[in-house]
């Protein structure tokens, strides 16, 4: 199996433990902290990224990768959530990066149900959505994907089908804010 390969199993995996993280924090019973009414700005050593008002983050590492979580008020009994993880990709282009994350989604009897183009900071990427059924709740993911200097940024939203319409401009927002440095 190439890198390639290798990499987008990987990542495919990681996308699924966002959905699988947000279930968990969906059977939380207590509602997170709340933060300051001001969005804020979380800088680090390879990003930036606005943090919503009323939103958390935390750092959690899980099969070999380290991905930041932004988690959003509780809702219906859920958490939405973006999560971010940085990979690298070698010479790869957006399209085999893309293309082999939905392959992966396919093979695991998910398919994206849209998918486009997008650019933050000077940056185009890609992006696709899909539908996931968790336990019985119908979960919808975004994924974005950008590629820079032999590394790829996959930034994935996760929220209830039901409220897509809600959480799909704050998760644009969150990626129209992400900054590679």
């Amino acid at each position: 199996m190439t890198a390639a390969k290798l990499l987008v199993k990987s990542l495919f995996l990681l996308i699924v433990l966002s959905v699988l993280t947000a279930g968990i924090a969906r059977a939380q019973t207590s509602a997170p902290t709340q933060k300051a009414a001001e969005p804020a700005v979380l800088d680090t050593t390879k990003y930036s990224v606005k943090i919503p008002a009323g939103w958390r983050h935390f750092d959690k590492t899980s099969g070999g990768f380290s991905a930041l979580y932004i988690m959003g008020p509780k809702a219906d009994n859920f958490f939405a959530n973006v999560n971010i993880i940085i990979v690298e990709t070698g010479n790869i282009t957006i399209n085999e990066f893309l293309d082999g994350n939905m392959e992966s989604l396919k093979k695991g009897n998910m398919a994206p149900d849209s998918t486009g183009d997008f650019e933050t900071n000077s940056l185009k990427g890609k992006f696709y959505t899909a539908k996931i059924d968790h336990n019985g709740t119908g979960i919808t993911i975004k994924s974005y994907f950008l590629l820079k200097d032999g590394f790829g940024y996959v930034l994935t939203g996760a929220c209830l089908t039901s409220k897509r319409t809600t959480y799909y401009p704050v998760f644009d927002d969150i990626v129209k804010s992400f900054k590679v440095k």
